[in-house]
């Protein structure tokens, strides 16, 4: 966490968050609860002190306190979801895709239909979804299903990877973590935010497009640094400072400050588009409502970058544990995908 402190923190964006982040907070508990997200009092213990609420406060500070319970909860099953091959539930890639093939209809529906399997990642799924796509076009809900799928699906190299211990090469490293981190999703989920959904002529513009991967590079390769230990521990090969160490020949210090020196290059190519996106919009003259949404999701995009970091400091989801060490699945991870209980 010192170098978080030190270097990652340096950006240069204010830290927000919202009045409502201690409601949403209890909104989420409350809805993982009901949705059998958590079981048993060390599930609880462990979604308490990570703080989903709070995290969606700091990288959505200027929701409505209603969206802003929407995003909890869309985090908390992000990260559930996704414990559930980094924690070794489901650790192979047949086993992974094995898994979350039943989310794919619901995904693309919104609903857990009769025919599908009903989990509680699929129940609480279809719950997030109810409150975003009935109020979003068919266009963006198919753009939104196709993204989240393709963070789903960009686990299986790296799972090959970790089984194989074969760690990666830097372009073949960026360009499956930009899809893993699910950053596209969720920025696409800032329109839903905004109560908007972006022009097409802007969602498009290389400069936005550009604004969304360097905003999503930022917020994974800060969480690497945050993740190091951790990751190291459980034997994950997909972190940044590793693929730096071997493409590089790095020492581990050398290896995190080329990170940070990345992450800053970065933002200030984020910044560079998110210039050039404005001044496009100058020279087009749009209505209120167009300025209004996109200035919402530039500012979403800067809160997830550094809201992103301190959410890291303050929560012990980066806490090397006995289990990582041991490389076993830690007592608070619950099954999610199946429809065994427990």
């Amino acid at each position: 966490m010192p170098i978080l402190d030190e270097r990652t923190l340096r950006l240069p964006f204010p830290t927000c968050s919202s009045p409502f982040a201690e409601a949403a907070e209890v909104h989420v508990r409350q809805w993982a609860r009901r949705f059998e997200m958590v079981r048993g009092p060390e599930s609880e213990r462990r979604f308490a002190e990570t703080g989903f609420g709070i995290c969606a406060g700091y990288v959505q500070a200027d929701a409505s306190s209603a969206a802003l319970n929407v995003y909890a909860k869309w985090l908390a099953w992000l990260f559930l979801v996704n414990d559930q091959h980094g924690e070794g539930v489901y650790e192979t890639p047949e086993t992974w895709l094995g898994a979350v093939r039943h989310l794919r209809p619901v995904f693309e529906t919104g609903e857990v239909d009769n025919g599908s399997a009903s989990t509680p990642a699929a129940r609480a799924l279809a719950d997030v979804l109810g409150h975003v796509y009935p109020v979003m076009s068919p266009a963006w809900r198919k753009r939104f299903s196709r993204h989240c799928w393709e963070t789903i699906e960009a686990v299986v190299p790296e799972s090959d990877r970790r089984r194989r211990e074969r760690v990666p090469g830097v372009d073949e490293y960026i360009s499956n973590r930009r899809l893993v981190s699910a950053g596209i999703p969720l920025f696409d989920l800032c329109e839903f935010m905004a109560g908007r959904e972006l022009p097409d002529d802007v969602r498009e513009h290389p400069a936005y497009r550009e604004m969304v991967m360097a905003a999503s590079e930022v917020m994974a390769w800060c969480n690497d640094v945050a993740s190091l230990e951790k990751e190291e521990a459980a034997g994950e090969v997909d972190n940044f400072v590793l693929v730096l160490e071997v493409a590089e020949g790095l020492d581990r210090s050398r290896a995190v400050e080329a990170v940070v020196e990345r992450v800053r290059h970065r933002v200030e190519e984020y910044l560079l588009a998110e210039r050039s996106i404005n001044t496009y919009l100058a020279s087009r003259a749009p209505n209120f409502e167009t300025w209004r949404v996109v200035d919402y999701c530039i500012r979403s995009m800067r809160h997830w970058m550094v809201g992103n970091v301190r959410w890291s400091q303050l929560n012990p989801r980066y806490t090397v544990s006995q289990s990582h060490r041991q490389r076993s699945r830690p007592p608070h991870v619950v099954d999610l995908l199946s429809t065994r209980a427990g």
